[in-house]
Parts: C-alpha cells; sequence; structure tokens
C-alpha cells in the first residue's frame, strides 16, 4: 500500500501541471474518438451494402430475408450516427460555454446549507436528467421506426428505469462522494474503498437480480413439467450446472414487440442460478436446439467465463480509480473547464467525459474475451454432442442480427463473434472431431 500511495502521489503531482489545458485535451481525444467511430460505421457500411451471401449461409437463409437484415441494420447504423454527431456537437457546446459551470452554481444556490456530498448528489442527478432528455428524441425514434415496440410500454419501462436508478443510485453516489471527499484530507488510498464496494455491490445485484430486479421489467414464470423441462434438468446435471429454476419469460408477441431479442441463458449466480427461456424459443425451436443453446451456456459456466469477466471488470474499475484520483483534486483541471476550486462531484463528470477514450479501449479489449469465451462455451456445446449450427441461425434470423461484420468494427462493438465467424469455428471444430 505504502509503494502503490507513493506512485500514486506522483501521478498526482504530474496531472497537477498547470501547461496542460484539460478542457483542449478533451475536445480533441472527443474529436478523435468521434471520427474514429465514424470511419468504423463507413466500413460496417461498406460491408452491409456488398450484399455478397456469406457461404455458411447458402441454402439456410433466403435472399428476400438477408435483405431485410441488411435494411434493419443499415437503418440502425444511420440512427447510431446521427446520434453519435448530435452528441459530439452538444458535448463541445456544453464544454466551451461554461454550462456546467452554470449548473453547478444553480445546484448550489438551491442546496444552500446541505452537505458536500448531498450537493454532489443533486448536481450528477441534474446532470444526468438532462443528458438523458437530450438523447430521449433519438431513443423514441429507434423504438418506433426501427423495433416497432409500443411507445407506450417503453415509456413505462423508463419510468421505472429512472425511479430505480434515483431510489438505488442516489445512495450508492452519496457513499462515492464522501469516501472520496474523506480521501482529500485522509490520503490517496481512499479510492481503494470505493473500489471494494463497487466491486462487492456488483456482485450483490448479480446475486438479487433475478428474484428482485428482473420481475419488474419481465414476466417470468416456471417452465411447465414436461420433456422440455426433464430434458433442460438432465443436461444441467450432466454438465455439473445447477440451477435453482427453469422460467419462461411470457409475452413477446403480446407485448407488440417485433424485433424482441429471442434467447436463453442464466441469470444469477451459485444458488440462485437459474435458466430464461424466451416463450417464442419454444415456438421456432426443437427440443435439441434449445438443448444446444443452454449446453452453450453450460459452457460459460463450467468456464467460469462470468467470473473472469468479472476479474477484468474489477481491474478497469480500479484503473479508473486510480486515474480519477490521481486528478480530482488538481486545481488545474478545474480552472480549465472554469470552475473556481476543486470539487469533487464536479470531477466526477469532468474525469467521465476525459476518460471515455481510455474507457473504449479497455472495451475492445473486453469485446475480444467475451467473444473468445463464446467460441469456448461452442466448443463445450459441441463435445456435449449439440450441433449448433441451425440454432445459431435461427437466433440471428429472429433478432434481426447481421450475419458479417467488418473486423474493425466488430472489434469495437460487438460481444459476440458475428454468425459467420461462429459457424466457421464450429465447422473446424467438426473436422478436428472427425
Amino acid at each position: 500500500a505504502e509503494y502503490m500511495g507513493k506512485h500514486l502521489t506522483a501521478l498526482m503531482a504530474l496531472l497537477a501541471l498547470e501547461w496542460l489545458d484539460w478542457l483542449q485535451l478533451t475536445l480533441a481525444t472527443t474529436a478523435i474518438m468521434y471520427i474514429a467511430e465514424f470511419v468504423l460505421d463507413i466500413r460496417q457500411a461498406q460491408c452491409l451494402r456488398s450484399g455478397k451471401m456469406p457461404p455458411q449461409l447458402e441454402g439456410r437463409v433466403s435472399a428476400k430475408f438477408r435483405t431485410l437484415v441488411l435494411d434493419h441494420n443499415m437503418t440502425n447504423i444511420s440512427a447510431n450516427r446521427l446520434e453519435s454527431t448530435f452528441g459530439f456537437i452538444m458535448e463541445a457546446l456544453v464544454f466551451m460555454s461554461g454550462t456546467l459551470v452554470a449548473i453547478w452554481n444553480w445546484v448550489l444556490r438551491h442546496t444552500d446549507g446541505h452537505s458536500e456530498p448531498l450537493r454532489g448528489v443533486a448536481f450528477i442527478l441534474v446532470v444526468s436528467l438532462l443528458s438523458a432528455v437530450v438523447k430521449t428524441p433519438f431513443h423514441v425514434y429507434r423504438i418506433v421506426a426501427i423495433e416497432k415496440k409500443p411507445l407506450g410500454r417503453w415509456a413505462l419501462e423508463q419510468a421505472l428505469v429512472l425511479v430505480l436508478s434515483v431510489v438505488g443510485g442516489v445512495p450508492i453516489v452519496y457513499t462515492l462522494l464522501w469516501v472520496l471527499a474523506y480521501a482529500e484530507h485522509g490520503g490517496t488510498m481512499y479510492w481503494t474503498l470505493n473500489w471494494f464496494f463497487l466491486a462487492l455491490l456488483s456482485v450483490t445485484i448479480s446475486d438479487l437480480y433475478s428474484t428482485v430486479l428482473a420481475p419488474c421489467f419481465e414476466t417470468l414464470e416456471p417452465l411447465p413439467p414436461g420433456v422440455l423441462r426433464s430434458a433442460l434438468e438432465r443436461l444441467t446435471r450432466q454438465c455439473e450446472c445447477p440451477v435453482s429454476e427453469i422460467y419462461l419469460v411470457k409475452g413477446s408477441s403480446s407485448t407488440g414487440r417485433a424485433h424482441t431479442a429471442h434467447n436463453a441463458y442464466f441469470q444469477g449466480i451459485g444458488t440462485s442460478r437459474s435458466i430464461v427461456l424466451h416463450s417464442s424459443l419454444l415456438e421456432e425451436m426443437s427440443t435439441d436446439e434449445i438443448l444446444g443453446i443452454v449446453a452453450h451456456e453450460c459452457g460459460h459456466v463450467n468456464s467460469s467465463h462470468w467470473w473472469k469477466a468479472l476479474a477484468l471488470e474489477f481491474a478497469c474499475m480500479g484503473a479508473f480509480f486510480v486515474c480519477c484520483t490521481s486528478l480530482l483534486y488538481s486545481p488545474s483541471l478545474y480552472r480549465s473547464f472554469g470552475f473556481s476550486e476543486p470539487r469533487i462531484a464536479v470531477g466526477l463528470i469532468l474525469f467521465s467525459y476525459m476518460y471515455a477514450p481510455a474507457a473504449a479501449l479497455m472495451h475492445v479489449f473486453k469485446n475480444t474475451l467475451s467473444q473468445r469465451f463464446e467460441y469456448e462455451a461452442d466448443a463445450f456445446a459441441m463435445s456435449e454432442g449439440y450441433d449448433l449450427t441451425r440454432p445459431l441461425i435461427k437466433l440471428h434470423c429472429s433478432n434481426l442480427v447481421n450475419f458479417a461484420a467488418d473486423w474493425a468494427y466488430a472489434a469495437y462493438h460487438f460481444s459476440h463473434p458475428s454468425l459467420t465467424q461462429r459457424l466457421h469455428h464450429i465447422g473446424m471444430l467438426r473436422k478436428k472431431t472427425h
């Protein structure tokens, strides 16, 4: 701890250099990130416009349906680019116009006499709400025009998300700000308290999700006794992957969703782990195909992919807090953005924008690892005797997921390999076994 503390102190001194203009640096890195994403979108659009049917899908997917999938993905890219462009312009205007300073001063006037952490919570809440309002028109367009979902239900879900975010998020943010404010006077290593606090919180939420949070958004019913349930119970025992329950998500079609995600997955950890099946799977797939998908999920559990991904997430979280703590108390940071003195909540907002390029690079690494996990889970399902070719094609068709992708675009955006990549990998595994 002492060794790390010395190096952290040195890093804080380096980042406090007066010659650094953090505003210009943030604008420059944000612009570079925007241009890079724009180039990736162009590459992906060119890949989609090629119109070539992947060899692995010849005779398995009609040209008409492929055109439907391509049109859907092209529309998504256009919508995302419009939203990204508007967001980039708005961020630049907010930074250069002193809007954040005005919001902070407004919060100070209306929270006079309250503690610094409480004022910080109010500031972060206002900034978050304003950001959500700016993005709402784009989300509405995507829901109505692209996803073809009922707007009323989406609005109700968003209202519920807002309530849960405020009820659960305010105490969490208050705790983080309180610890960071104390660290300003108590030493450089207090960031580890926030790190461990969020790590413990992540595990707790994951464990409670299936019983507390999931019912708020989905109607889960136990899968009735029958051939499928018995087969799934045998499979989980065979794969040494015990589950507490097997749920069926009802109402995919009754909600009016045109492009609802059809899938099967595990939720919860340990003794609370359960299987969740979308009702559409029972209509579109055979029992063996559903078993193959669940066997894939068992592969994730057997290889401890969730825990490995969680460890990586904790490492990224630690990197965030190290860098944040190094800069959070630097007067030059706040002066660059027009603030007269350091404020912890303001620093968190500013640093979250500055950290975005580094977070994007970490996201690429996490995607690479996640794609590797998918290949390993596919191999596990194959070793259990299940051919994933047909179920994977059906899943991608049902969800209107693009069959192929530009390699750079996929590395940046996708946590799963494309369908053609997975089918190629399955073909290689089949050759090895024969």
